[in-house]
């Protein structure tokens, strides 16, 4: 069952609300919504101003009034960094870092809940014998992959080419492929030769936690995230079970001239 705003403490409400603000960008001095999420921001915002709530955002260090406005690709695809990766992945050299390694990071943007996910559940009564209690801010998560053997690895990218991103992800620059079709033909060759694998090129879908996500294939659970990650719009490239689980891979690729761009930054 869906979890109705009603239910929300005023700190979930608050936490929910910054999570989605999140998806706020500038333009032309305007604070904006993406079309998509207007509907889900607006309802929570409004139920903010029906409690009486303050609907200040912690999103400063984010975005600033005098940024461009975002843009949002459906062709290419944009990927953050650092300068020393970013010319390694110019230059053909790749890495793709396991489950594990995101885990490790210190960077929220990059670490986010990788092999967690959590949701929350609608408020319910709890009758212990004779007594009952009202219950709230019930949620629940799931840990995956404990044991350090997680089966997959990632190359990860975004649609939106903003520099609202570049400083989430602590990135000096960022690179633009200019086609994800091309992108995607050449580097599966590489992998099928060099890895002896299939690799999976998909955007993330991004779940609304007030209700419990469907887990049903390996896929479910690599590319969906809840909404407190939408604003990555992240579009990632995966390869399951090539050894070692723990540790990076490595491979080189050659890419079409003009594929992918010279380096480029907002900052």
């Amino acid at each position: 069952m869906k979890k109705p705003l009603s239910d929300y403490s005023d700190p979930d409400l608050i936490h929910r609300y910054q999570g989605l603000g999140r998806l706020l960008f500038f333009e032309e001095g305007r604070l904006r919504i993406p079309q998509d999420a207007s509907a889900t921001f607006r309802l929570v915002h409004a139920e903010l101003i029906r409690r009486k709530l303050s609907d200040s955002l912690l999103v400063e260090r984010y975005i600033q009034a005098t940024d461009c406005a975002p843009t949002f690709h459906k062709g290419p695809l944009v990927r953050y960094g650092k300068t020393g990766h970013l010319q390694d992945f110019i230059d053909g050299l790749i890495y793709m870092s396991s489950a594990q390694c995101f885990r490790q990071l210190e960077n929220e943007a990059q670490c986010d809940n990788e092999l967690r996910r959590e949701w929350s559940l609608a408020n319910a009564d709890l009758t212990i014998g004779e007594h009952t209690f009202a219950a709230s801010s019930i949620r629940q998560g799931r840990d995956y992959g404990k044991t350090g053997t997680e089966g997959y690895h990632l190359l990860c990218f975004s649609y939106e080419e903003s520099p609202k991103l570049q400083r989430m992800f602590g990135a000096d620059c960022y690179v633009v492929v200019a086609d994800w079709r091309v992108f995607f033909e050449t580097i599966r060759a590489e992998i099928r030769t060099q890895l002896n694998a299939d690799p999976v090129l998909r955007d993330v879908r991004y779940y609304d936690d007030d209700s419990i996500p469907q887990m049903v294939t390996v896929d479910d659970l690599v590319f969906q995230k809840s909404l407190w990650f939408w604003h990555q719009r992240e579009v990632r490239l995966a390869v399951y079970d090539v050894a070692p689980l723990d540790q990076p891979l490595q491979f080189k690729v050659t890419w079409p001239p003009g594929l992918v761009s010279a380096i480029r930054t907002f900052i």
